[in-house]
């Protein structure tokens, strides 16, 4: 009977309303607290907060010189204008064969065939032909480069109608490894201007609350278009590819 009684006594006891009431006050405060916390920590994360860009550049040699010329054939049916073009193409690629050209370095970036009507003064239909264009791209690497004016001369001598570009710039390898460098590099340059302004302020890094990378950009070196048709040897010199990088970092400073 004695241990029932004070296993009653403290059953009562557990829900006495004053602790109850001591209970909810505690948890009300608590909150509170943590609300004030919550509030308070974006302030002062701005407050610690320092965003800077860094950026680099570099002028790199050339490896890659892409060369696009078309095929355009006209004809009063659409078979024979095609069938001109598919002749005309075969004469081009064995040319470029000839100059030590492999196929893996040669590709179609587009073949259509399109109607192309004739008016007269009223307006009314009174002939059409059709045309096929064939554009093809070349890319020569590193040594090869040197061949850009004997591909241009080879491909309109068999044929070709025009040079549509021709372009300087970097293999896919080259400008993998040079936008990793840069990357590094424009990393590099954040952190001194944010050492710098820590520094002049009174401040110091003590760590990074982000970065991202703002841009990565080859530029390749563009040559004029003219009508290679008639023209004496062609000679293309290299140039320098202009390159750059910038990334945005947001520093914790004390």
């Amino acid at each position: 009977m004695v241990r029932g009684e004070a296993f009653e006594k403290h059953e009562g006891s557990s829900n006495n309303p004053s602790s109850r009431l001591d209970l909810n006050l505690l948890v009300i405060v608590v909150g509170f607290l943590l609300l004030a916390i919550i509030l308070a920590n974006p302030q002062q994360s701005l407050q610690n907060k320092l965003d800077v860009t860094g950026s680099a550049s570099m002028q790199v040699p050339s490896d890659q010189l892409t060369i696009q010329f078309s095929i355009q054939t006209e004809s009063a049916s659409a078979s024979d204008a095609q069938k001109q073009n598919s002749m005309i193409t075969s004469e081009v690629l064995n040319s470029l064969h000839s100059l030590g050209i492999s196929n893996e370095s040669i590709s179609t970036v587009s073949y259509y065939l399109y109607i192309n009507p004739y008016y007269d003064k009223d307006g009314v239909l009174v002939n059409k032909t059709y045309v096929a264009v064939h554009s093809i791209k070349v890319e020569l690497k590193d040594d090869q480069m040197q061949k850009g004016g004997d591909v241009i001369d080879t491909v309109i001598n068999s044929g070709a109608n025009r040079i549509d570009s021709i372009s300087f710039g970097l293999k896919e390898e080259t400008e993998k490894s040079l936008k990793t460098k840069l990357l590094s590099q424009a990393t590099e340059n954040a952190k001194q201007k944010a050492d710098a302004l820590a520094s002049a302020s009174g401040a110091r890094i003590v760590g990074i609350y982000q970065i991202s990378e703002s841009s990565v950009s080859v530029y390749p070196v563009r040559y004029p278009v003219f009508d290679y048709a008639g023209a004496e040897k062609t000679t293309l010199i290299p140039g320098d590819v202009s390159t750059s990088a910038s990334v945005s970092v947001s520093y914790k400073i004390a």
